[in-house]
């Protein structure tokens, strides 16, 4: 129903936008033509425009997308860097991990091997004099 409204109102509007002539009755074909013409005209001006409007939407909808693949191109370059920098981060705490249970273990030894030879530094001696 819109539709045949906005097209009744094109129509209105184009039938104001046509000069209207009077001409004697032997040059009717004449003047017929003239506003068919002028009516082409005018439907060809409109077309042209929608027709340049569709093509701008066009490419701007072109360079909206090259737009979008360049950046999810450079954020999943961004996602590899961050996942380069996790997997070297998890494997140098992983070395420090096992270097940190070797020396746990070396002191651990260290401790049980003087345990065994020597008294514990916080002994003491009771001695009686007799």
């Amino acid at each position: 129903m819109q539709c045949m409204a906005s097209v009744n109102t094109t129509v209105n509007q184009i039938h104001h936008l046509i000069p209207s002539t009077t001409l004697p009755p032997q040059q009717t074909y004449i003047g017929s033509s003239r506003q068919k013409r002028g009516l082409f005209d005018f439907v060809d001006k409109r077309f042209n425009n929608v027709m340049s409007a569709v093509q701008k939407n066009h490419q701007d909808a072109i360079a909206l997308s090259n737009l979008a693949h360049r950046s999810m191109d450079a954020l999943e370059h961004e996602f590899v860097i961050l996942s380069e920098l996790i997997f070297r981060q998890t494997n140098v705490t992983a070395q420090l991990e096992k270097e940190l249970e070797h020396y746990l273990v070396l002191l651990q030894n260290q401790n049980s091997s003087n345990a065994i030879t020597s008294p514990p530094s916080n002994s003491f001696c009771l001695c009686t004099n007799t």
